[in-house]
């Protein structure tokens, strides 16, 4: 990756409107801070490499996005799977309330976690707006 980064600086910098850095070595299923798992390693290495704008991703919460941007360890941060699962996720940043649990099963299909659980029939567009939303299908940010 050093290489390509490089490269890209040298020669595409004034021409990519951004570089998009995922943290790979996060692990599947796991909801926790990843600063709390020990950072953004690969992040925190390889963005420095390239001398344009920088987009990270992987488990920010709103709280560690800000921080990890102010840090001018990235100039923004995407959401991936709170944006699935809560469709108005920029208000709720806002007004500092809570995204929507998300179920990984359903991603990108109209698919259900168990057939047998009507609650949980739901696809890429079913999530629940904050006006709709109940307390119990909140992802409680507090606890990461």
């Amino acid at each position: 990756y050093t290489f390509v980064l490089e490269q890209l600086s040298v020669r595409y910098a004034d021409k990519l409107a951004y570089v998009h850095i995922i943290e790979t070595s996060r692990p599947f299923g796991t909801d926790k801070s990843f600063a709390e798992e020990g950072g953004f390693k690969m992040i925190e290495k390889y963005a420095p490499l390239y001398k344009g704008p920088v987009i990270a991703a992987s488990g920010f919460t709103p709280n560690a996005a800000t921080k990890f941007v102010e840090a001018g360890c990235a100039d923004a941060v995407a959401f991936g799977r709170f944006f699935i699962s809560t469709p108005d996720l920029p208000e709720r940043i806002r007004q500092g309330a809570n995204p929507n649990n998300y179920t990984r099963k359903t991603f990108y299909t109209k698919g259900t976690k168990d057939v047998s659980d009507k609650a949980l029939r739901i696809g890429y567009t079913d999530y629940p707006t904050l006006a709709n939303a109940k307390t119990e299908n909140l992802f409680d940010l507090s606890k990461l």
